[in-house]
């Protein structure tokens, strides 16, 4: 035994050999073992399970042992899980806790033996009792899910406790999650700690993390997040999916530390390719802004399907805004419906503000009002900004609900005191017009401004005109070219416009019609109507520009379509005077027939020339002239241009 004990099986073998073929069950055991590993002897599992036969038979528990692994295992014989779990039943009747403990896991799945949870617990807590760590642990996750036993917490820690203290890393680990997790009188951060700090040290994947997650969060430790980013290293590094998502998420945003999108992408991908539903959305979320990786729109599908596909609601919505808007696939509304739909069912507030534009928009469904508000109403009473903007809005609109003010206001005060920009800009403009609320010029700049200052180009144009005129603030030409120029330079016709008003006008910086023609181009190519009305003249007057009265003439005609009243009184003005266009008195009467119709009730002097234009040229016209003008009128729609 001493040359065994030594390694030496090629010195021992031979002497046991003759025990063994004297009947010595002992010496059996070990020349079935040496068969088994090929240690002294070459491996033969038919030599080794002939060997641990014999031993068996005469009721050596560890032949018995490795007798049920060989027939669970198929070596030497055919694969037979009854037979195997004869064999270590013998064994565990002698007290042989190993075996006590693969019988336990064969009643607990049923393999072998009928399932008997009842079974299963009786032979963990007899090698349990006898001190066998991995049964100590076993037993302690019955008690901890109930299976076989009924479900006691503080029976399940007694059990992971002594697995722990013999060093048992897994009930180690399950020690701190009790410890850290449970609502009861166990919780105990301190001991949390101690126990995740023990399995940590055996490089125990999850244990690490949850110590990281502990040291993030002061709890049972002073707060360190240098230690915490540590641990959770350590835990991703062995491939823990949560460590790595939850690495590349904080690298991804620069949450408490520097941010670095390509080490978070490279932890999210590792996370991504084991499946994690949350780095999958992540990761997607990056691809789809190309924040650390190239932009790659059908990859950013790709991985939120995978997630999608699992049931994960982020990954569901995801899908449903990509099938909207048509990126990275083809523009499926009713496909995204059908994902926005899923989602909801997990009570997802986000999704019932998609399923409300959905219906608001008749986008794969038909348009419906009232069931969109009521979608809004389900995620503005879960706190969901976005739904509160917009229940606001189909308040103030009286959009499938009756219009009601107080309620607008109401709801988008909600969404505005969470920061939602759109809402802040909105409520501001409640203030500014007193819908609603008291007329309050200085609190609509102060919600334009906290609007204003995250970027949002409207918002920079309401502030400048509040500073062009004064309006609860002191009137300032400088901060009115400023916050225009903001909004010009992020593309916005609207501050283009102002922008370019400001220099035709020399407010504030002296005048300058070329650039003011430069900035009307601008938001003219957008669609703005005015702007289009003062390109014209531009042309007209030849003021920053060559004269061009044919281009002056198709400026006005754009703005005129659109409806701008004083476009279509000097396009009428043109037509009757062949200024830039072929003279036509029936243009000249339908333009100024129109414009009168566009002008408002505080326009009644405008209202009247143009009246008193149509009649001058009718004067000249016969009754079918101003039949057809007539026709041309009735026919007439005004096109706003796509913003």
């Amino acid at each position: 035994m001493a040359l065994l004990r030594s390694g030496d099986y090629a010195a021992g073998v031979p002497l046991m050999r003759s025990l063994a073929e004297q009947g010595h069950a002992e010496a059996q055991q070990v020349i079935g073992y040496a068969y088994h590993e090929g240690k002294g002897v070459p491996q033969d599992y038919t030599e080794a399970m002939r060997w641990y036969r014999r031993s068996a038979e005469q009721g050596n528990a560890d032949s018995q042992l490795n007798l049920g692994y060989m027939y669970m295992n198929g070596q030497g014989t055919a694969e037979d899980a009854a037979e195997a779990a004869r064999w270590f039943l013998r064994a565990a009747e002698q007290g042989q806790t190993t075996a006590q403990v693969n019988l336990a896991r064969m009643y607990a799945a049923g393999v072998g033996v009928p399932r008997d949870y009842a079974q299963a617990a009786r032979w963990l807590r007899g090698a349990a009792e006898q001190g066998d760590a991995d049964a100590q642990f076993v037993l302690g996750s019955m008690y901890f899910e109930g299976s076989g036993v009924p479900v006691d917490i503080a029976e399940a820690l007694r059990w992971f406790l002594k697995s722990a203290q013999q060093g048992n890393a897994e009930g180690q680990c399950r020690s701190g999650e009790i410890y850290a997790d449970t609502g009861t009188a166990l919780r105990n951060d301190a001991e949390a700690v101690r126990w995740f700090t023990a399995a940590a040290a055996q490089d125990h994947a999850r244990a690490q993390y949850r110590l990281g997650v502990l040291y993030a969060g002061g709890r049972g430790v002073t707060q360190d997040v240098a230690a915490a980013m540590g641990w959770w290293r350590k835990s991703a590094e062995r491939g823990y999916v949560e460590a790595q998502a939850m690495l590349g998420s904080l690298y991804a945003t620069g949450n408490g530390m520097p941010k670095d999108l390509a080490e978070g992408a490279r932890w999210l991908r590792q996370a991504a390719d084991q499946g994690h539903a949350l780095a999958l959305v992540r990761l997607g979320d990056m691809y789809h802004g190309g924040a650390g990786v190239p932009r790659d729109l059908q990859e950013a599908v790709r991985l939120f399907r995978r997630a999608a596909d699992q049931g994960n609601a982020y990954g569901q919505i995801r899908m449903g805004l990509m099938l909207t808007r048509g990126e990275g696939v083809p523009r499926d509304h009713r496909e995204a419906l059908r994902w926005f739909r899923l989602a909801a069912e997990q009570d997802l507030a986000d999704a019932y503000t998609h399923l409300g534009d959905a219906y608001h928009k008749g986008w794969g469904v038909q348009r419906d009002d009232g069931e969109a508000a009521g979608w809004y109403r389900k995620a503005a009473e879960q706190g969901n900004a976005a739904g509160q903007y917009a229940l606001a809005r189909m308040y103030a609109a009286g959009l499938g609900i009756l219009r009601d003010d107080a309620q607008a206001l109401k709801w988008m005060r909600a969404a505005a005191d969470q920061d939602h920009v759109e809402a802040q800009y909105d409520l501001g403009n409640l203030y500014a017009q007193g819908r609603g609320v008291e007329k309050d010029d200085a609190e609509a700049v102060r919600l334009f401004r906290i609007a204003a200052d995250k970027g949002l180009a409207a918002a920079q144009v309401e502030l400048g005109l509040h500073y062009r005129y004064g309006r609860g603030v002191w009137e300032s030409n400088a901060q009115a070219i400023a916050w225009f120029r903001r909004a010009a330079d992020q593309g916005s016709a609207d501050g283009q416009f102002n922008l370019a008003n400001m220099h035709a006008g020399g407010l504030g910086l002296p005048v300058n019609h070329t650039e003011a023609t430069r900035l009307y181009k601008l938001a003219a190519d957008q669609g703005h109507d005015i702007a289009q009305f003062n390109l014209a003249s531009a042309y007209f007057n030849g003021k920053g520009v060559a004269k061009d009265e044919q281009a002056a003439v198709t400026w006005w005609r754009k703005a005129a379509t659109q409806g701008y009243a004083h476009a279509q009184y000097t396009l009428g003005f043109a037509y009757s005077k062949g200024l830039g266009v072929k003279r036509d008195d029936i243009q000249a009467y339908a333009w100024w027939e129109l414009a009168a119709a566009s002008f408002g009730a505080e326009e009644k002097t405008d209202r009247d020339k143009a009246i008193k234009e149509r009649n001058a040229v009718a004067a000249r016209m016969s009754p079918a002239q101003i039949q057809q003008a007539r026709t041309l009128v009735a026919n007439f729609k005004p096109v706003k241009a796509a913003p």
